[in-house]
């Protein structure tokens, strides 16, 4: 059992012991770790320390971005910086670039980059293994046709492991570009991608424009030319609802113009991808049913019912027959009126405890 105090108390080692284990032959970075944060002074750390305990056989940068925190994550990043210089390459930002365009932060750390390969862990995320990178690495190497690869996660929640994500299978596991655009953002943990940056060229931004987030469309870019292979382990740990992050935010914070940029600019997007890709409609067609039905039940907990009926009318039920809470949703808001929902939804809350 993963045990986080115990990580922490790691002695890290030097810039010189890090580098010692590089090919003397390579002088710039093949690998790229991504890390965008802000405002996450409570998690870096946990994020920086699983980046310097990597052994690898090839050379590494980490890329970290501070979009203008207002608390002290800053400090602490410039803290390692110093202590890393050749390895730890920060991006300070003055304004905000988030508030200007929510894909900004990524971009600018990719467009500072060098590394052949790109491997993404966000501020309030952090590796746990120190062969992450390697094992992903030469897992590249030996699928040339493959241009990303992913790992099952931890859970972490209060700062205790509260389950495993991407818990598929104990060793290796193909997925076609199908499953994952049918699987959802969620399928992959973000903290565990390694990918060919190419992927992350000028066409992949243009097209992520209208996206809300931009991780679920990194995977399945990822996917587009022979799919994606997943290592049956947790190297990484992801912390559900921690503080400052986006999902956070977001449940702390709906509204009815939230859920309609989520659906409208996913629905956009995924219909770009469906422009050069025909092969792949039944897929894309399932993925905006379940957008639409995410905003129904997303809508239905503010209490706008006229909304999430609407919302409703745009899923496509034969997607999304196979989970029985969405029958009983579907059933529910569409025979019922609206007095009446409201009456057997606030029953079944007390009495059965139903999340929708």
């Amino acid at each position: 059992m993963f045990d986080l105090e115990s990580f922490r108390n790691i002695n890290l080692p030097s810039e010189n012991d890090i580098m010692e284990s590089w090919s003397s032959h390579v002088n710039t970075p093949v690998i790229s770790i991504i890390c965008t944060s802000y405002n996450q002074e409570r998690y870096i750390s946990d994020a920086l320390r699983g980046f310097l305990i990597q052994k690898t056989t090839v050379p590494f940068e980490v890329v970290i971005h501070d979009d203008a925190s207002t608390d002290n994550t800053r400090e602490i990043i410039e803290y390692y910086a110093e202590l890393y210089p050749a390895i730890i390459k920060p991006i300070f930002q003055v304004r905000n670039q988030y508030s200007i365009d929510g894909h900004l932060p990524f971009y600018n750390a990719i467009k500072n980059s060098l590394g052949e390969f790109v491997s993404l862990c966000e501020g309030d995320d952090f590796w746990i293994c120190s062969d992450k990178l390697e094992k992903q690495y030469q897992l590249m190497l030996s699928n040339p046709d493959i241009d990303l690869c992913f790992t099952s996660a931890l859970l972490m929640k209060n700062e205790v492991v509260s389950g495993i994500a991407a818990n598929y299978t104990n060793s290796y596991k193909f997925f076609s570009v199908c499953n994952v655009i049918e699987k959802g953002g969620s399928f992959i943990p973000t903290a565990s991608v390694f990918l060919r940056k190419k992927v992350l060229d000028v066409s992949f931004f243009s097209v992520i424009k209208d996206a809300p987030v931009g991780d679920y469309y990194l995977q399945i870019f990822g996917a587009l030319n022979s799919g994606v292979i997943l290592q049956g382990y947790p190297c990484s740990v992801y912390r559900v609802d921690a503080i400052d992050s986006w999902s956070a935010n977001v449940r702390a914070s709906d509204s009815l113009i939230k859920i309609e940029n989520f659906v409208n600019g996913n629905e956009k997007t995924l219909l770009k991808i469906l422009q050069n890709n025909s092969h792949l409609e039944e897929s894309i067609k399932y993925a905006i049913s379940n957008f639409y039905l995410s905003a129904s039940k997303r809508a239905f907990k503010l209490g706008l019912i006229a909304e999430s009926k609407a919302y409703l009318d745009k899923v496509s039920f034969r997607y999304n027959r196979s989970e029985i809470n969405n029958i009983f949703f579907y059933c529910l808001c569409k025979t019922l009126p609206v007095k009446v929902i409201y009456f057997f939804m606030s029953l079944l809350r007390r009495v059965y405890d139903i999340q929708l």
